[in-house]
């Protein structure tokens, strides 16, 4: 069953990415005049077929990894076509076209962005724990320090450490400056990352240096009894250490939800049992410094013990909030974009050098886990994954590589300069060096695919 609920979404993710990157080019084709002859999501034999009056065919094909737009070529046709092929347009119409596509990706990852932080409240802020014995530690870091910067860069969000740790990647001075909690003071401390490999499918650049986000813990002491509930009733207050329930010891939070859970579902479950039922609660009281033992009725189904937790790192500056304005959403999509751009090329550069793990790059397998993996838990987590792989195959396509969209642009600003286009032998070498490149980088991913699934037998 998650096999197959993350197939159909990673087919939604894909369709969409790409469907929305080949209309870009579609769009700027028949805006310039271009005879479009087919419009493809997926690879293979169609399953679905239809020819538009304007002659064009739109398919999708049963391998959904990819797509293309097929124009008209100055070879196809009559003479009379000519002027509604590719070919035959200017420099600005043939960029036009061939950039529309990584555009539409790049605004459909802002667009993303936009939305999503219309639904969130807040995101972690750039405050960690620091793990015993990590490299964070030795560099005497405390726990809940906020980190401030990363060598010239201001940090706004936990995620946001570990793109400026990837991006740091390889040096052998890394200047992280922070302060402790709840101090104005603020430190700087230099880590050596030159020996460091990065591989972010084991663990990610802010666990590697043995950060950890500082999250809301519920302890075992009672921050609030609601009036009027069958705990208030039994005698519970605020600031008492549940120690026992019905008998059995519990040592935190989750060990009393669970105990009265427990006890709740049992009793819902005998048909017999009538109202007045009951369990005991053990609590430390410290104003009188003792155990004391009470009697809680079980609510009525669906009703409430009464009964809230005490917090742990709940200061509201430990979260970063954000603005439901118009323009906080959208200083929010332009930062996330804006970093995704710098940490994409960043990781390439990175990858190049040897100073991040190749293992990085993934494949389809890969993507349609954490399509499964993100749509579980809800639709934000599944945008924003989208939001990630659009903005993936916009930098991904503007690469100077022939065969992509940004190498199209180089071949048109070359013929626009030099006033013809390149020699076929060069055409060929350039189509063949592209392939390879290509074929490579999906090797790779499948790969990685297969040997994450390897390691996890």
């Amino acid at each position: 069953m998650e096999t197959i609920k993350s197939v159909l979404f990673f087919v939604l993710l894909i369709t969409v990415v790409i469907g929305v990157h080949e209309w870009g080019h579609y769009i700027a084709a028949r805006l310039c005049g271009v005879s479009v002859k087919r419009f493809s999501i997926g690879f293979g034999k169609p399953v679905f077929k239809r020819v538009d009056k304007n002659g064009t065919v739109w398919a999708l094909g049963w391998l959904p990894i990819g797509g293309y737009v097929e124009m008209l070529s100055v070879s196809d046709g009559d003479e009379s076509d000519k002027e509604k092929a590719f070919e035959s347009k200017s420099f600005l119409q043939k960029s036009f076209i061939s950039l529309a596509g990584p555009v539409m990706n790049l605004v459909l990852g802002f667009v993303l962005f936009f939305i999503i932080s219309g639904m969130a409240v807040s995101v972690l802020g750039p405050y960690v724990n620091v793990r015993d014995n990590s490299m964070a530690q030795q560099l005497n870091i405390p726990n809940k320090a906020k980190i401030i910067k990363i060598n010239d860069t201001n940090i706004n969000s936990y995620s946001q450490i570990s793109d400026e740790l990837l991006a740091a990647a390889g040096s052998p001075h890394v200047d992280i400056t922070y302060s402790p909690f709840g101090s104005k003071k603020e430190y700087v401390v230099s880590a050596d990352l030159s020996s460091i490999m990065f591989d972010v499918k084991k663990e990610g650049p802010s666990s590697k240096m043995g950060f950890e986000p500082v999250k809301i813990v519920p302890v075992n002491q009672l921050a609030k009894v609601v009036s009027g509930s069958p705990a208030e009733k039994a005698g519970l207050k605020a600031g008492d250490v549940i120690k026992e329930v019905q008998g059995v010891k519990v040592g935190d939070w989750e060990d009393v939800g669970a105990a009265i859970t427990s006890i709740r579902n049992k009793h819902d479950a005998d048909a017999e049992q009538e109202g007045g039922a009951s369990f005991t609660v053990a609590v430390y009281r410290s104003n009188v410094d003792s155990i004391i033992n009470l009697t809680v009725d079980i609510p009525q189904k669906g009703a409430s013990v009464g009964i809230y937790p005490t917090l742990l790192n709940n200061e509201p500056e430990l979260r970063r909030p954000l603005e439901r304005s118009i323009g906080g959403m959208l200083s929010f999509a332009y930062e996330q974009t804006a970093s995704s751009a710098t940490m994409f090329y960043g990781v390439m550069k990175k990858m190049i050098l040897g100073d991040v793990s190749i293992n990085l790059i993934a494949g389809p397998v890969t993507v349609a886990m954490a399509s499964g993996d993100s749509a579980s838990y809800g639709i934000g987590p599944f945008l924003f994954l989208m939001a990630m792989v659009s903005l993936s195959v916009c930098f991904f396509n503007l690469l100077p590589v022939p065969m992509l969209d940004g190498g199209q642009f180089l071949m048109h600003t070359y013929e626009a300069v030099v006033g013809q286009r390149p020699s076929e032998r060069t055409l060929k070498i350039a189509v063949a060096v592209s392939l390879a490149f290509i074929i490579a980088m999906t090797g790779l991913g499948l790969f990685n695919d297969f040997s994450s699934f390897v390691s996890n037998l």
